[in-house]
């Protein structure tokens, strides 16, 4: 009789159960277009649970719901003046997209 030997699963294994197991959690998909910004035009990383994302911009894409949530979360602070030189805050996305479907 042969004994079995635990064999720990590789890395690209381990990142595809990591990937499948998110997907059955995901609550869902929704296709979006980041935009351009005065500032950023190069890809958008953004990591969730382990799993990584490289997105493009100015391109549609499919998306778990949960990733455009952080992304959601990416706020930033501009601060500027008004004509009578008071400072005006204002938060606004750091990635801005618009939802396609």
């Amino acid at each position: 009789m042969s004994a079995k030997k635990n064999i720990a699963p590789s890395k690209k294994a381990q990142a595809n159960n990591d990937l499948e197991e998110l997907n059955k959690i995901s609550t869902g998909r929704s296709k979006v277009s980041f935009h351009n910004t005065s500032d950023e035009t190069g890809d958008i990383f953004v990591q969730l649970n382990g799993v990584a994302y490289q997105i493009k911009r100015e391109e549609e894409v499919s998306l778990p719901n949960e990733v455009l949530g952080v992304i959601d979360d990416a706020i930033i602070t501009r601060f500027e003046r008004d004509e009578k030189g008071e400072e005006i805050t204002r938060d606004i996305k750091r990635f801005p997209y618009t939802k396609v479907a």
